[in-house]
């Protein structure tokens, strides 16, 4: 979908609106729906749970999260 974006392959359905490429939209839920157990199952191994994403890239700079973050990889050495 990422990539149908970028390269804006779209389908126009009026003069306002557009709609994602549904090949690309397929092929990317098509890809995710077979590579996820695989993710899970890595993260699980890694010792980690559920990944967590944040909402905003603004989260990754922030001056805060970035100090709280090296606090955390610190303190697990």
């Amino acid at each position: 979908m990422l990539l149908s974006t970028l390269r804006l392959r779209h389908e126009q359905l009026t003069e306002e609106f557009v709609l994602y490429s549904r090949r690309y939209m397929y092929a990317g839920l098509a890809w995710a729906a077979e590579h996820h157990s695989a993710l899970l199952i890595r993260a699980e191994l890694m010792g980690g749970g559920v990944f967590q994403f944040p909402a905003s890239i603004d989260l990754v700079r922030d001056p805060g999260f970035k100090s709280h973050v090296r606090q955390i990889l610190v303190h697990d050495r």
